[in-house]
């Protein structure tokens, strides 16, 4: 028999359901999901340092499948054994517990125009959790390879990590101009934001990740937000990485 929403009241249709919510859910909370806390833990205290994403199949040819992009400016080293991920739950509120980058990561950062690519390593998850690790599986986002000109009338979210003592929120924002390069940020007021406010006080936002909607409605990085030379901001769009092959020295 069908409850007033049509579904079946059968106990055997309740894990579906169950499921189908818990993926619409994922679906809608994608760049939550996918977005982290980047913290340094060091003898001279804890530091939140950055924003970062995990996204898959960034480079064709890559044996690792899924990536954690930040800015190069997050990485005061290649030493990766203070740094330590956080993310959020389902939720959107509550955090999960601290993770050590080393602990799903190798030992290694790649560095193409600005970004930071450090590769998740399936290796270092147990069987069990290969199948069931929300960072194999749900939280990565796939890749938009849109251009500026294809950007001009979409609207561009960014979400970046906000320091709140201990704590942390991940904040949504707009990214306009960025088809005619002239890109800014607006907070949910349409009031516009410096740049150099994203990445100082309690913003964390050097490699925050840009996001669209796509057709099938899913949330998909589009690039992400670094200094460049001379540390001027850079808009950095996937679509001018060559993708195709890993960059020299890889």
């Amino acid at each position: 028999m069908a409850d007033s929403s049509g579904a079946s009241n059968h106990p055997n249709t309740w894990p579906l359901i169950h499921g189908l919510r818990k993926e619409r859910e994922r679906k809608e909370q994608k760049c939550i999901l996918a977005t982290c806390a980047i913290q340094t833990r060091t003898k001279n205290g804890d530091n939140f340092v950055g924003t970062g994403s995990l996204v898959k199949d960034f480079f064709e040819n890559c044996d690792q499948k899924i990536h954690l992009i930040a800015s190069e400016k997050v990485f005061s080293s290649h030493d990766l054994s203070c740094y330590f991920l956080r993310f959020k739950k389902l939720d959107g509120c509550s955090n999960k517990k601290w993770r050590r980058l080393l602990s799903i990561c190798k030992r290694e950062v790649r560095i193409s125009h600005g970004l930071a690519f450090v590769p998740v390593d399936r290796t270092k998850f147990n069987p069990f959790r290969k199948g069931y690790s929300g960072i194999l599986t749900h939280r990565p986002f796939t890749i938009s390879a849109e251009r500026k000109e294809g950007l001009r009338d979409s609207e561009l979210c960014c979400h970046v990590v906000e320091e709140s003592g201990n704590k942390f929120d991940i904040k949504q924002y707009k990214v306009l101009g960025i088809a005619v390069e002239e890109a800014h940020f607006t907070d949910h007021n349409s009031m516009k934001i410096e740049s150099a406010d994203m990445y100082s006080h309690n913003r964390k936002g050097l490699g925050a990740p840009f996001s669209i909607t796509g057709e099938d409605g899913k949330k998909k990085a589009v690039g992400a937000f670094t200094l460049g030379e001379n540390e001027q901001v850079s808009f950095v769009l996937f679509s001018q990485i060559d993708r195709s092959r890993l960059p020299p020295g890889w």
